[in-house]
């Protein structure tokens, strides 16, 4: 039976404080902003949470920190890869006893070369140690590799917990293959926030986004728009959605989402390295191009 995880679901950034520990007040404070302005789920230690960087021990807090929402009725879905096959089992173990809403699983990153047969074993030894629901996450910009649904399907054969895609590779005709093969099965989110109302015309159920971070009232405004049949207004909040992505992306890799959040009153602590701070001469670039589209007011 297909699972209803739907809707917005977000992609969290993980506070730091300035020393570089996790900022536990922070990460509490900015999901409590994010729920009462009616997103549905959060995505923990992904891409944009800083997942590849935290340890294991991190990991559990943020599950810790994270299940307490559990029973508000939002989604909470942690992601448990590491090229360390054993970590990532521990988490999924952990996160199972926790009863998340799911995993979330990636082909392994670097080493980009191993074949097919090798990403299946890869996932199916995580995912076999899940007694909650798995997400397999498409991830090729990073990984270096795009999972087809041949794979799936072999997974889906050996494995009753698979229960969603989460496609992130910004190729909206991967999106579409997912969706026709396993849309009835299965929840496909978009991890594309320029995607997401291309992906619900498609048939998708939902995304996965960074970008609500920043825009949470943008991004269910575009899903309840969609759900009720204002097409035109969807669309005219996705193109504000691409507008304030395309400046962000200017900067180094995901470094003026903190800044924007803090522009704008949002406390989601500092980034932790790899992810760098703005310069002073960056971060009045930055609000000089968002008082120009509207997102900065002073």
């Amino acid at each position: 039976m297909k699972p209803d995880i739907r809707g917005v679901i977000v992609a969290v950034l993980t506070p730091f404080t300035e020393n570089g520990d996790i900022d536990e007040k922070a990460f509490l404070n900015h999901i409590d902003y994010l729920i009462k302005r009616g997103v549905n789920g959060i995505f923990v230690a992904g891409t944009t949470g800083l997942g590849p960087a935290l340890s294991v021990d991190e990991k559990k807090k943020l599950i810790e920190l994270s299940r307490q929402f559990l029973s508000e009725g939002i989604h909470v879905i942690i992601h448990v890869t590491s090229l360390n096959v054993r970590d990532s089992i521990e988490l999924v173990r952990y996160a199972s006893r926790k009863e998340l809403t799911a995993v979330s699983i990636t082909s392994p990153y670097f080493y980009k070369d191993i074949d097919e047969d090798g990403v299946y074993k890869f996932i199916e030894n995580i995912a076999k140690e899940s007694s909650i629901p798995v997400f397999i996450y498409n991830q090729p910009r990073y990984t270096g590799i795009c999972i087809t649904t041949k794979l799936i399907l072999k997974l889906m054969s050996k494995l009753t917990n698979i229960a969603g895609i989460k496609d992130s590779s910004g190729n909206i005709v991967q999106t579409l293959e997912f969706i026709q093969a396993f849309g009835k099965e299965l929840t496909i989110l978009t991890g594309s926030d320029a995607l997401f109302y291309p992906s619900l015309t498609l048939g998708a159920d939902g995304i996965v986004s960074a970008l609500a971070n920043i825009m949470p009232r943008e991004f269910v405004e575009l899903y309840k728009n969609y759900l009720e049949g204002n097409y035109g207004r969807a669309l005219e909040i996705q193109s504000y959605i691409i507008k304030v992505r395309s400046i962000l992306r200017k900067y180094s890799q995901l470094s003026a989402y903190y800044e924007v959040a803090r522009l704008i009153g949002v406390n989601v602590g500092y980034p932790r390295l790899p992810i760098r701070r703005l310069s002073p001469d960056e971060l009045n670039k930055l609000r000089t191009e968002l008082r120009e589209i509207g997102l900065l007011k002073e």
